[in-house]
C-alpha cells in the first residue's frame, strides 16, 4: 500500500502546513541572526539565493514543486528591503 492510499498517511490538498511552518521558522531565524549581527544581510541574501537557484534546478528537472521556488522568492523579497537598507548605511 502506498502513502497515497494508506489511511495512516492521508494526502491533503493544498499547502503542507509542516513545510510552511518550517519556512516561517527558517526566515525568522535568518532575521534574528541578522538582528543579532551574527549574519550580515548580504550573507543571508546569498544563502537564500543559492537555495532558490537549487530549487529552480530541481523544479525544472521535475523533482520538486514550483511552489517551493515561490516561497523562496518571497523570502528573498523579505531580505531585499533589509539588504537595501544595510547598503545605504554602509
Amino acid at each position: 500500500m502506498s502513502a497515497e492510499t494508506n489511511p495512516k498517511f492521508p494526502v491533503t490538498p493544498g499547502p503542507d502546513p509542516h513545510g510552511q511552518a518550517a519556512m516561517l521558522l527558517a526566515e525568522s531565524l535568518i532575521h534574528s541572526l541578522i538582528g543579532n549581527e551574527v549574519l550580515s544581510v548580504q550573507e543571508a541574501f546569498n544563502t537564500v539565493e543559492i537555495a532558490r537557484d537549487t530549487q529552480v534546478e530541481l523544479a525544472d528537472a521535475g523533482r520538486s514543486p514550483q511552489a517551493a521556488t515561490e516561497l523562496l522568492d518571497v523570502m528573498l523579497g523579505s531580505l531585499e528591503g533589509d539588504l537595501a537598507a544595510s547598503q545605504r548605511q554602509a
